[in-house]
């Protein structure tokens, strides 16, 4: 059996991106209220075929957990939406997929991972955080330390359905390591970059590797019309303006490196590069370097 998984390397790493399921169907005007469609069409935008608008007005949104082995670590960069999990969203809602077989078919087991890294807290970052086991949600990662920002913990309580299954128990653990907001870094060559915006704590990871960078935007961007254009925020994010003014700050950082970008909801290629063109940002797919 050919395998699916996508697999990168930066540097000493490798990266193999986890596909856990797709959101079919999303309402492209509901998801960017401020967009104007016709832009995703526009030639200028250079948007790929399989990231266009759907007869139907819809775009498939990919929900994708970033496997990372580094010469000392095996880290997973956030988790998911998890199996068995009640949800207000029909497309989250007590799913069961195959997270942990396309895992083990990457090479690693639960016990393998020694760090998450959760970009923020939203249903389809932290549900691989815990699953079931005797009736009780337990750390689907026995060993692993989870690092996530001590703001977005701080604000994250509200949504209790999130916080009870997939945050409260890692913390009861004593698994939970708090990130300071300013962004810090966890162990040599990977930091927290604070990206507010999309939550108030929402944070970016920077995986350095023998002078290869590797940036983990999290929901930053859902889609790479919001690299051509950063003034587009989704309706998930609570503070718009500040989010296009965390899109412009990382993209003309970024811009015409080799830095290579890991996104998390992109459709088609999910790994690349931000250009500039014409004086605007561009999204530039990799193709893929190894598959397994």
């Amino acid at each position: 059996m050919t395998s699916s998984l996508r697999t990168y390397r930066v540097g000493d790493a490798t990266i193999t991106a986890i596909h856990e399921m797709s959101i079919e169907g999303f309402d492209a005007g509901a998801l960017f209220p401020t967009l104007d469609l016709q832009v995703l069409s526009d030639p200028a935008a250079g948007i790929a075929p399989d990231q266009q608008v759907r007869q139907g007005g819809d775009i498939v949104l990919p929900v994708t957990v970033w496997l990372v082995r580094t010469l000392r670590h095996v880290i997973l960069i956030d988790t998911g939406v998890g199996n068995g999990k009640k949800r207000g969203h029909a497309a989250f809602n007590h799913l069961s997929t195959p997270f942990l077989q396309d895992l083990a078919e990457a090479g690693v087991r639960p016990s393998d991972v020694d760090m998450v890294l959760l970009t923020h807290i939203h249903v389809d970052h932290v549900g691989w955080n815990t699953q079931l086991i005797d009736n009780e949600w337990q750390c689907t990662f026995p060993n692993a330390t989870y690092h996530c920002s001590e703001l977005e913990l701080e604000t994250c309580a509200g949504d209790r359905e999130i916080f009870v299954d997939s945050i409260e128990p890692v913390i009861s653990s004593g698994r939970m390591r708090k990130v300071a907001a300013a962004g810090e870094e966890i162990v040599d060559g990977i930091r927290f970059e604070p990206t507010p915006g999309h939550t108030k704590g929402h944070m970016s990871i920077v995986l350095t590797s023998s002078n290869a960078t590797a940036y983990f935007g999290g929901d930053l961007a859902h889609h790479p019309i919001q690299v051509y254009d950063p003034s587009v925020s989704s309706k998930f994010c609570i503070e718009p303006d500040e989010a296009e003014r965390s899109r412009h700050r990382v993209f003309a950082r970024l811009a015409d490196t080799d830095t290579l970008y890991f996104s998390s909801h992109f459709s088609g290629e999910l790994v690349g590069r931000i250009v500039t063109a014409h004086g605007r940002y561009r999204w530039e797919p990799l193709k893929q370097q190894t598959m397994r």
